[in-house]
């Protein structure tokens, strides 16, 4: 093989010595194959393509998503609480029942609002249609076009008529 002008390659026929293209299969001069000589050219390794991490999905397609830990658990036993209370302080009012065997105190009374019945609901009477406004505007005009026209047509038509007529 020889480079010929413009970088691109040659190819000498070793039957009859004819210059060929590269990429020829067979010889333009004597049609001998020339698959056999010809030299792969050298394959351009592809860089690998860069994907996005593999994200685990459910049934569903959804993305998963690892269960949160609960948080850490409080101790189970209580601590003692220490006394800052003497036995000489009154029980609040409101939880002395809990202590003691006396009931609860009543709550106030709550005054009492008059509510009316409930009113009983009417449809609305509608108004009686009148017979002036845009759209009885529009059908008298509607009707004195058509009568207009009425007009003209028997005017046009008798003069028509007239105009066919023998005259005596």
């Amino acid at each position: 093989m020889d480079t010929g002008q413009g970088g691109h390659r040659r190819m000498f026929c070793p039957a009859c010595g004819q210059a060929n293209g590269d990429q020829g299969k067979f010889c333009v001069g004597c049609g001998h194959n020339l698959a056999q000589y010809q030299v792969p050219a050298p394959a351009v390794p592809q860089p690998e393509p860069i994907l996005p991490p593999k994200v685990p999905v459910d049934p569903f397609g959804n993305p998963f998503v690892a269960p949160v830990p609960p948080p850490a658990a409080a101790p189970a036993t209580p601590e003692p609480l220490a006394s800052t209370q003497t036995a000489s302080a009154p029980t609040p009012p409101i939880m002395e029942h809990l202590i003691s065997s006396t009931p609860p105190p009543s709550p106030p009374p709550v005054p009492s609002i008059p509510v009316a019945p409930p009113a009983v609901f009417q449809a609305p009477v509608p108004a009686p249609a009148k017979s002036s406004g845009i759209a009885g505007l529009l059908i008298w005009l509607l009707l004195g076009i058509a009568a207009g026209g009425c007009g003209a047509y028997l005017v046009i038509h008798e003069k028509a008529a007239s105009a066919s007529a023998p005259s005596h």
